[in-house]
Parts: C-alpha cells; sequence; structure tokens
C-alpha cells in the first residue's frame, strides 16, 4: 500500500480576487482555552510563510491553499514518498 496522497482541486478565478495576507502569530491571537500565543518552540513568533511544500508564499498576495504556486483551472498535488 502506498502511502502517497493525490488531489486535483479545482481552481476557482475567484480565489486569484480574494484579498490575502500571511499569517503571523498577531493574526492568530490566542488559543480559546489556555489563552497561549501562537509562537514557534524557541519563542519567536510565527510566520506562515512557507505553503505545504516548503514554497516560500508570494508576500504580497499569499493564496490560501496548500501550495502557494495556484493556476487557474487545476492542478495535481503530491503529498508523501
Amino acid at each position: 500500500m502506498s502511502d502517497l496522497l493525490f488531489c486535483n482541486p479545482p481552481i476557482k478565478n475567484k480565489w486569484f480576487r480574494t484579498i490575502t495576507s500571511i499569517i503571523t502569530t498577531e493574526k492568530l491571537g490566542t488559543t480559546l482555552v489556555s489563552e497561549a500565543i501562537y509562537e514557534n518552540p524557541d519563542g519567536t513568533p510565527k510566520f506562515l510563510d512557507k505553503d505545504y511544500f516548503g514554497n516560500y508564499r508570494d508576500e504580497k498576495k499569499p493564496y490560501p491553499a496548500l501550495s502557494g504556486k495556484l493556476r487557474k483551472g487545476s492542478m495535481a498535488l503530491k503529498s508523501g514518498n
């Protein structure tokens, strides 16, 4: 059995018109129960500037998806070894 995951989501034009920004510790706020802040293990602020695959997102227009490099139409995403 393979541990690969393939997904081919439809990419709609409205994704490209959506106003987005990089997610940071400040934007995340605190957790509901413990009111802890979201931070890295070393105590530095979170800055979610990379996509699922480790590629840097566009700081001016990061796309709300696994991959920071969306194209119109559809695209195949592969995860695993």
